[in-house]
């Protein structure tokens, strides 16, 4: 998702990190997100496509709660939507959803704002 990269950096809002980026959860749990924001992380992005929907709706949805990744965004370009889900005492919840031409703006980045034109160009 390389709007996102380049709106979080150029807008000083901290440290993302494209695909191709191990996450070592544990010992034994080591992950590949699509997108990662922050360290620990605190953010992980997957973007969903036919081969992997349902491991990032589920295995992979699971895995980061057991985690304690606070944030987890689902971006699906078929759609064109945006579900950004937090994490509670029992696993996520769904917190905000944009589809469409709305605008981008959730936790944990609330002050940075997406143009949906930029998602899904």
């Amino acid at each position: 998702m390389v709007a996102l990269h380049v709106h979080v950096t150029t807008q000083g809002l901290g440290k993302v990190f494209p695909a191709r980026t191990d996450v070592i959860l544990s010992d034994l749990t080591v992950v590949e997100p699509d997108t990662v924001y922050e360290g620990a992380p605190t953010l992980v992005v997957e973007i969903l496509s036919p081969s992997t929907a349902q491991t990032d709706r589920h295995t992979k949805m699971q895995l980061y709660a057991r985690h304690g990744v606070p944030w987890y965004w689902i971006v699906d370009p078929d759609s064109r939507t945006v579900e950004v889900y937090a994490l509670g005492e029992g696993g996520y919840a769904l917190s905000t959803r944009v589809a469409g031409d709305e605008q981008l703006s959730a936790e944990p980045l609330t002050d940075l704002v997406i143009p949906p034109t930029s998602l899904w160009a």
